[in-house]
This record gives C-alpha cells, structure tokens and sequence, in this order.
C-alpha cells in the first residue's frame, strides 16, 4: 500500500499537480524509509501545533511531490486521528495542494483508515491479487459503507502479468 500511495503521488506530481503524500500510517510508517527521506519533523508536530504543514514537509526530488513524514511513531495514533487537529491539517493541505493522498494503515488490523475515510474525498481499497481474503475485503467493503465512506475504486496489487489475460498486447489484424 506504501508503494501505490508513492506511485500514485508521482504520478499526479508528473502530471503537474502539487501533490502532498501524508504518512498517516502512524502505527508503522514507511513512506519516508521508502524515499531514502531523513526527517527530523513530521504531522505529530503539525498536529501538536507546533509547525505547519509546509515546515514540517519533505521535499522529493520528483517536482511537485511533497511527503508529510511520520519520523517516530506517536503513542496514541487514533486519537490524533480522531482529533479536530487532524481535520484541521488536512482542510490547511487541501488549500495548499492540488492533490492530497493519505497512507493509512490496513483496515484489517486497526480502525485508522475508517477514521480518516471521514475527512478525505475518496478512498481507494488496496487488495493483492489472488491474496487478500475475500471475506476480509468483503467485510471492509461493509465497514466503509455503513460510515458511507466515499470509495471511489479499487486496486488489485501484486497482480501476475504471467497469468494468461493479465498482459499487454495488441492485435495489429
């Protein structure tokens, strides 16, 4: 899931949208590890009132990408989540960026992404292929309907390009 919130942010960057990738996974980030990034702030000091989000961010070396880090993990994460200081950092993100993607932690383990799924425009729920569980991704798919999350898609990760009908290729006849 790092990896498709990563990709996904480069790709709206490349597209010349400023793009702002939260690490909202607080419970074990790994955006920033992932982007050989070194922070020494992050959105717990955003959060704490301490630093802005444009003090508090990373710059990339892809133009328009922007990653707010989790350097250390905070020991109440949904609290912080739950707070109106959390809605309050990502309305100051939406006025500042064109894109706005959060990294949250899977919604198997802990309730975060159904927390954040209130203050964001879309989710996207992130399956493996031929991995994920259907009974798991179905109760998910019913966590985000009952809060009437606004899921806008779907992601089949780890997808075997081998596997007959799942490759590239054009018919010239």
């Amino acid at each position: 899931k790092t990896l498709v919130s990563i990709n996904l942010g480069i790709s709206t960057a490349q597209s010349g949208e400023k793009t702002l990738i939260i690490e909202s996974d607080l419970r074990r980030p790994r955006i920033h590890k992932a982007l050989n990034l070194d922070p020494e702030h992050g959105i717990e000091d955003v959060l704490r009132g301490d630093l802005s989000v444009e003090e508090a961010r990373c710059t990339t070396p892809i133009e328009n990408l922007y990653i707010l880090p989790c350097p250390n993990p905070p020991d109440h994460p949904a609290e912080l989540l739950h707070s109106s200081d959390f809605r309050n950092l990502i309305n100051s993100a939406e006025q500042s960026y064109d894109r706005v993607i959060l990294d949250s932690p899977p919604t198997t383990s802990v309730s975060d992404a159904l927390i954040m799924s209130r203050c964001v425009d879309g989710v996207i729920i992130l399956t493996r292929f031929e991995k994920t569980d259907r009974n798991a991704l179905a109760h998910t798919i019913d966590q985000f309907e009952a809060i009437d999350a606004p899921v806008i898609g779907y992601i089949a990760n780890e997808v075997d390009s081998n596997i007959s009908g799942y490759g590239y290729y054009y018919d010239y006849s």
